[in-house]
């Protein structure tokens, strides 16, 4: 959350591909950000709109990050196979970094039970490392974000 905080505005529209269960997006609903989100799984679709079923503007689909033609037309986003889009357009990559280092392995074998001292450890730690190239493959999600020039 950090780096989509630090550089996508709230006012900006922002296509979630592959949110999983929404974690983030929840969040970042609550906070105000007009995320569109898209899940192949539909079980993981299921449990996200329950856990979003108190907010309003929710726009989730389930569709598969290799086709999203459905949002070729009046949605906003300009679609294009990723590489496509960063290759033949005019953007600047501004960061790649890892969403979540051990975190979600220590979460699902349920080790972690962090008090705010080690939470604060943990975070600064994680920040610390989550842009090392080295280390990206550590993570279980990445988090690429460019803007246009």
């Amino acid at each position: 959350m950090n780096y989509i905080h630090k550089f996508v505005s709230s006012e900006s529209k922002t296509l979630e591909v592959g949110v999983g269960t929404g974690r983030y997006y929840v969040v970042l609903v609550m906070e105000g950000y007009d995320v569109t989100v898209v899940e192949l799984v539909e079980n993981n679709l299921k449990i996200l709109r329950r856990n979003a079923a108190s907010l309003e503007n929710i726009t989730s689909y389930q569709g598969d990050a290799e086709n999203l033609s459905i949002f070729v037309d009046n949605t906003g986003f300009d679609i294009k196979e990723f590489d496509e889009l960063f290759s033949k357009k005019p953007v600047q990559k501004i960061a790649l970094v890892g969403t979540d280092s051990v975190l979600e392995l220590a979460e699902k074998a349920h080790v972690m039970h962090l008090f705010d001292e080690d939470f604060r450890l943990f975070s600064k730690y994680h920040l610390k490392i989550c842009e090392k190239r080295e280390l990206l493959g550590t993570q279980t999600h990445l988090l690429y974000i460019y803007a246009e020039k």
